[in-house]
């Protein structure tokens, strides 16, 4: 019984250590979202960014590792 105490706390600090990564993964993730809102809000660095052919794609490929992230995120919060 111990030994099956021992397995549930160190798959459950398991869990935690990935959370925690996951975290700062969505923090990161969401800081760079934030700031290519922020300028696609200014008229000349829309111009500029939306000039760029892989903008879009990159734009759109970031907010899906975000939605990746945090779907990660909530299937490892369920398990704890």
């Amino acid at each position: 019984n111990n030994t099956d105490n021992k397995e549930k706390e160190k798959e459950t600090k398991k869990l935690k250590v990935e959370i925690e990564k996951c975290e700062k993964r969505i923090a990161e993730l969401e800081g760079q979202v934030a700031d290519f809102d922020q300028k696609l809000q200014d008229p000349k660095q829309f111009q500029e960014l939306t000039a760029k052919p892989d903008f879009y794609k990159g734009y759109d490929d970031l907010k899906k590792q975000l939605d990746a992230e945090m779907t990660r995120w909530e299937k490892l919060s369920g398990e704890l």
